[in-house]
């Protein structure tokens, strides 16, 4: 369910689009489009190289434009995840240089970046290793009482993307399970900073859509979910809207594990709630936030009412992939979330992406390295230039045949 972004959120999006073409806008639908004609794969992975060197430089500048290259690359080249995952444990010690000593927006992109190479990396060789050193990384951002409220938000993200790695590649870490069933509760209090709420409800939310599968689980989930009874009238905005997400993740799983919601957010009771919140209009809100809010809220009251839950359809490579539910959609946001303009690349090769939301019947153009994408465009190129040809040649015989008809029809 795509939310309001913080203006942190939307310069980062903006930084990342601005950067030339990204492969992957899913609005182009194209797998294809990655790299542009002089940036073979053979470059990319020597730059790569180079990028991830450059974030130890000692201008901050520098780095700051390391990590950009670096992002940028994993946007544009996620065909090329075996050569590039080749530095990733560079990727990751700059990671841990830029939390120890660097300046918040470099520990933000630090830890995107590191998030993105984990997700496309996974199922390369380290991959393992990858997922838990971001999850320490993560931990120890979430629970430093110094770290900014970006900071906090990102982290608990990257500790759901480390695991997604983790559940994928079948690997167990106890101190990061704890954390995400558990440990970011006390941060979802009313004594809480509200900025850091909304991002570990919706981590919290988001780990329950990926292990939530019986009614043992569900039955933990609702246990824990009474305090989302105070949290969907918060007057936070954000803090609203994660709880609404979560209410509509409940109850879609209330219907499949045939389990009863928690006190005091029964059908009657919810149905109140979003009735008196539909007829509040915060004017402290922009229009459109008040907008994307009814809209929330109209889902949430579908859902309750056994009328359907959110739906997002999206189309790569004139392939439409269809994600159905709470669950998948707030996954593919996820997803969405940390690649930015790199969606459509990461569901094409992320394997653990693929995974995650079920994407098993989309035919993949997969770039070889012997041959790099310039000389993939001029074969694409000749080949339509021939079939070209051939309709002209198969038109101006046609156009042959029709006019001879016509001249023994005068005769």
């Amino acid at each position: 369910m795509p939310k309001k972004k913080s203006k942190q959120e939307a310069r980062e999006e903006q930084d990342f689009d601005s950067d030339d073409d990204i492969a992957g806008s899913v609005g182009s639908g194209a797998f294809g489009s990655i790299g542009d004609d002089d940036f073979d794969d053979g470059n990319a992975v020597e730059e790569f190289s180079d990028y991830v060197e450059k974030t130890a430089a000692k201008k901050e500048a520098e780095r700051l434009m390391a990590w950009k290259q670096v992002r940028k690359t994993l946007g544009r080249h996620p065909h090329a995840a075996g050569e590039l995952s080749a530095h990733a444990d560079g990727v990751m010690n700059g990671l841990q240089r830029a939390v120890r000593n660097g300046t918040s927006d470099e520990v933000v992109l630090a830890l995107q970046t590191a998030a993105m190479a984990v997700l496309l990396f996974a199922k390369e060789d380290g991959g393992e290793q990858l997922a838990t050193d971001l999850a320490t990384v993560s931990i120890s951002v979430f629970r430093n009482s110094h770290s900014t409220t970006a900071e906090i938000s990102l982290a608990a993200r990257c500790m759901i993307y480390a695991y997604i790695a983790n559940q994928y590649i079948d690997l167990q870490d106890e101190d990061l399970s704890g954390i995400l069933a558990e440990g970011w509760l006390p941060h979802v209090q009313k004594t809480s900073p509200p900025e850091h709420v909304p991002a570990a409800l919706s981590a919290w939310t988001l780990y329950q859509s990926l292990v939530m599968s019986n009614r043992a689980e569900y039955d933990a989930f609702v246990k824990q979910g009474v305090k989302l009874v105070n949290m969907v009238c918060h007057a936070d905005y954000d803090v609203g809207c994660a709880a609404l997400e979560a209410v509509g993740l409940l109850y879609e799983a209330s219907f499949e594990t045939d389990g009863a919601p928690p006190h005091g957010l029964g059908r009657k009771e919810i149905t109140g709630i979003l009735s008196d919140m539909m007829s509040d209009s915060d004017k402290t809100l922009t229009k459109q936030a008040r907008k994307d809010r009814k809209e929330l809220m109209r889902r949430v009251q579908c859902t309750v009412d056994e009328e359907g839950g959110p739906c997002e359809k999206i189309v790569v490579r004139s392939k439409k992939l269809e994600f159905d539910g709470w669950g998948k959609v707030l996954q593919l946001e996820a997803v969405r979330t940390l690649v930015l303009g790199a969606l459509s690349g990461y569901l094409a090769y992320a394997d653990v992406v693929r995974e995650m939301l079920d994407i098993e019947d989309v035919q993949l153009v997969v770039a070889s390295s012997s041959r790099n994408m310039k000389e993939a465009r001029k074969a694409q190129a000749k080949e339509s230039a021939d079939n070209k040809k051939e309709r002209t040649m198969k038109d101006h015989k046609k156009s042959k045949e029709k006019m001879a008809r016509m001249l023994n029809h005068e005769e």
